[in-house]
């Protein structure tokens, strides 16, 4: 039976991303938990979810787990040449509670 992991790297690979067990640090020089959207030793995609796009700064990571710094969603889109899309789970509160916005 594949393990979690492994599922995970399968349905990843038509994507051409592949979980940071697999790529990280040999692909981007960072270690897992600091990898900054840009900067990498290769080229590798980056996933930018829309929601990103509403706020007018956001955080990265900047090279290791203890770094961050700002800069504004448009900034993050250029300069990692990212692809913007539907990528995080979506969630409601029902009840005082947060569920998967599918199960609604």
């Amino acid at each position: 039976m594949a393990s979690a992991l492994d599922r995970f790297a399968a349905a990843c690979e038509p994507l051409g991303f592949a979980p940071a067990v697999t790529r990280y640090p040999q692909g981007t020089g960072f270690s897992i938990g600091g990898t900054p959207p840009f900067g990498h030793r290769a080229r590798i995609s980056t996933a930018i979810d829309r929601d990103l796009l509403q706020y007018d700064t956001v955080w990265a990571a900047g090279g290791t787990p203890e770094s961050c710094f700002p800069l504004t969603p448009a900034q993050l889109v250029e300069f990692s040449r990212g692809s913007v899309g539907d990528f995080a789970a979506r969630s409601t509160t029902r009840r005082g509670r947060t569920v998967p916005a599918e199960t609604e």
